[in-house]
């Protein structure tokens, strides 16, 4: 959900102020969040967007890593692949990239969808399996299929996370980049 359905209106990147209104279930990512933001807010936010727009899957890979290396290691309790999508639609979310989760369509639903002027990026996630068993999913259940009228890019990412290393190990692309 982002600012405007929240009713919060337009914010600055770095706008402390107007992120203390929400109203999160975890205050830890919050609190994170402003510690991580208080010496430099607009880093993160700018090299998440310009990673995008690049369509630098690498250094969209290494933000997310670096917001998960943040968190303690005893909040990191039964996780589930959840727990991982909620923390990434986190992570953009508070660094203003606009991000839907489970995005709906005929044959399934994506994990997260991500647009930018030039780009639409659909992303699969799964725990501790391969990033290709997630391409394959994004391939096999259409999942860029409903955007194919647009002008845009379109880009599969396939993301695999680890319970024991508390991180991306594995991903993958199809349409941009492909990690070296």
């Amino acid at each position: 959900m982002d600012r405007k359905q929240l009713g919060l209106g337009k914010a600055e990147p770095g706008d402390l102020a107007e992120i203390q209104q929400l109203e999160l279930s975890n205050r830890y990512l919050l609190n994170a969040y402003r510690d991580t933001m208080a010496g430099n807010a607009l880093a993160p936010v700018i090299a998440i967007t310009k990673a995008l727009e690049a369509k630098d899957i690498a250094k969209v890979i290494d933000t997310i890593n670096t917001a998960f290396s943040t968190i303690p290691y005893d909040l990191w309790q039964r996780e589930n692949e959840h727990f991982y999508h909620a923390l990434v639609h986190l992570v953009f979310s508070l660094l203003g990239t606009y991000v839907q989760s489970e995005v709906h369509s005929s044959k399934g639903r994506c994990d997260a969808l991500v647009q930018t002027d030039k780009y639409i990026y659909a992303l699969e996630f799964k725990l501790d399996k391969p990033a290709e068993e997630a391409l394959r999913q994004i391939r096999e259940k259409g999942y860029l299929d409903p955007f194919m009228d647009s002008p845009k890019e379109k880009i599969a990412v396939g993301v695999s996370f680890s319970t024991e290393g508390k991180r991306v190990v594995d991903w993958g692309v199809e349409g941009g980049n492909k990690k070296s």
